[in-house]
Formats: structure tokens, C-alpha cells, sequence
């Protein structure tokens, strides 16, 4: 995983990840989110949706999860889609 965060500044300009909602329910915390990056030497824009799913025991996480897909973040995180 280190070594993935390591290489993302040699295969991306301006990549951030923004979260746009946080929900909480029982030892799981799902952000609603984008992310938004920009090609290096394309300079090909990129924008779609980054979920997370994170896992907590105590007050502290222990996993997360990355989804690009929202329905299945909503169901990852033991949630109902909201609209379902």
C-alpha cells in the first residue's frame, strides 16, 4: 500500500481525493466521496467517484476499503443505498 501512495505523484498531477459525506453506523464510518485527478504528461482529467468504507474497533480504525462503485460501498458498509 506504501508503495502505491509512493508512485501516485509519478502517474498523477493534482490528485486529491474530496470528501463530500460522512456516514456513521455501528463500528463502520462510509465517506461519500470524489476523486479528482490529472494525468502526468496527458494531462488527461479524471473525476468519479471514490467511496470509502472504513472499519473501527474502539475509537480507532482498522480497515478501509476503496469503492468506485457507490451502491456497493452502501452495501460494503452493511447500509442501504439511500433511494432504495
Amino acid at each position: 500500500m506504501l508503495a502505491l501512495w509512493r508512485e501516485l505523484p509519478n502517474r498523477w498531477d493534482d490528485f486529491r481525493i474530496e470528501p463530500e459525506r460522512w456516514i456513521e453506523s455501528d463500528g463502520v464510518v462510509l465517506m461519500l466521496g470524489r476523486l479528482i485527478a490529472r494525468g502526468v504528461g496527458s494531462g488527461v482529467p479524471v473525476r468519479d467517484t471514490w467511496d470509502q468504507v472504513w472499519r473501527v474497533e474502539g475509537e480507532l480504525p482498522n480497515r478501509c476499503e476503496n469503492h468506485t462503485n457507490r451502491t456497493r460501498a452502501w452495501r460494503a458498509a452493511g447500509l442501504e443505498p439511500e433511494g432504495s
